[in-house]
């Protein structure tokens, strides 16, 4: 069972290093047989290139653009091959040639690389059981990068077991059939002052009803009353799963003014209902042991998807995806598959905004006053225009309108 703290703290992550970093420097030869070696560049220096959108690294490895126009078959150059197993090469068994399979591999795109399993698949079984008709059609991968769908029917919240715990910060919902000025519902609760039954602590049937939310497993509640005042009231618990049938648990006595209720059943509850009856009583905090809904502070967000469809040859495709193979069928049976796989061996790596952007568009604008140079600021005919590019809010200059009356 997830607990509240893995939940509600993020994780912080340390990277493992020791500070020194073991640089491997090819020599001139292999720079030359590599094409590596630095070319001059439009700054006129001998020592570089210009680094577009890419970290200022000493490998300059890493790049955010992906001059690719589609997602291609990722085939690792050194050991992989184009056909069998890891490459998502398509096929029809030998025997039975309804059945279309689809080796497992890796799909890389601009979001990075998805590895998907191998499949077969029935065509006679598809069209909800009538089969595919005959005719021509592609097989492929859809590829989304988005947000999962939260499970939780709490958006925002996860059932977490907590012992021993304030319910202050849970997704709870809480009402008393009566109470006072200064001593309402919700400050047994909050961290402010106690619930009391009325203007004063004397019970008469008062009622304190607890809503976790969703039905779940609770194993102990530990009622504590106001510390200022006397707690004599006998406590009677009772639970709910829809608010409608009650059922009691049982009668509880406080001991040092503390109300120990434990649950001894095994079973699930949304509802629970205190009522105080025959002495005095308040409610200054609730202890809890059990589960609850806590908020989910643990970091998310959205995550690659492939998924494999089958569609008739000329049906347009919406989105990104990755066309593998088209097949055709002729008497229900699979006669020619067509490979349509485009295979790269470039495995792409994608770089957060944030590391180059600052870098990268100072660069693009200065690169762009260089290669205009004569234009923008020689020029007596266009000289001034980039006065005009300024009172505009761009990534460049950024100075917005001008004050005509200001200094």
């Amino acid at each position: 069972m997830t607990s509240k703290r893995e939940i509600t703290t993020p994780v912080v992550a340390n990277p493992l290093a020791d500070g020194f970093v073991n640089l491997r420097v090819a020599s001139s030869e292999a720079l030359e047989v590599l094409n590596l070696k630095p070319v001059p560049t439009t700054w006129k220096s001998d020592t570089g290139r210009p680094i577009y959108y890419r970290l200022p690294a000493i490998s300059q490895q890493y790049q955010k653009g992906y001059d690719r126009d589609q997602a291609f078959v990722y085939i690792e150059p050194k050991f992989g091959k184009p056909f069998g197993a890891g490459s998502l090469q398509v096929g029809r068994t030998g025997n039975n040639l309804n059945i279309l399979f689809v080796e497992g591999g890796e799909i890389t795109w601009d979001k990075g690389q998805i590895i998907v399993s191998p499949f077969e698949v029935d065509t006679s079984t598809l069209n909800f059981g009538d089969g595919l008709p005959d005719g021509l059609y592609q097989v492929g991968y859809t590829l989304a990068y988005a947000q999962p769908v939260s499970e939780s029917p709490i958006t925002g919240y996860s059932v977490a077991n907590v012992e021993d715990s304030l319910l202050s910060e849970a997704a709870i919902g809480f009402s008393a059939t009566r109470a006072s000025e200064n001593h309402e519902a919700f400050r047994a609760l909050s961290f402010d002052g106690a619930w009391w039954p009325g203007a004063t602590t004397d019970a008469n049937g008062e009622k304190y009803t607890l809503d976790l939310k969703q039905e779940v497993s609770s194993d102990k509640f530990v009622i504590t009353g106001d510390t200022r005042e006397v707690t004599t009231a006998l406590l009677t618990i009772e639970y709910s799963i829809d608010n409608i049938t009650w059922i009691t648990l049982g009668e509880v006595k406080p001991v040092d003014g503390v109300w120990d209720v434990p649950v001894y059943t095994n079973f699930t509850a949304r509802y629970w209902r205190f009522g105080f009856t025959d002495g005095t009583a308040s409610i200054e905090e609730i202890r809890y042991t059990g589960e609850a809904y806590f908020p989910d502070n643990r970091v998310t967000g959205p995550v690659q998807v492939a998924t494999a469809y089958i569609d008739n040859f000329y049906e347009e495709v919406i989105g990104n995806y990755l066309l593998l193979a088209s097949f055709e069928l002729k008497n229900s049976k699979i006669v020619t598959i067509t490979d349509y796989r485009r295979i790269d061996t470039f495995r792409y790596e994608p770089v957060s905004d944030w590391t180059t952007d600052f870098q990268d568009s100072s660069l693009l604008c200065l690169f762009d006053d260089v290669e205009r140079y004569a234009t923008k600021f020689l020029a007596p005919t266009t000289a001034d225009y980039h006065f005009y590019d300024e009172m505009e809010t761009s990534v460049c200059s950024g100075l917005g309108e001008f004050d005509v009356i200001g200094e």
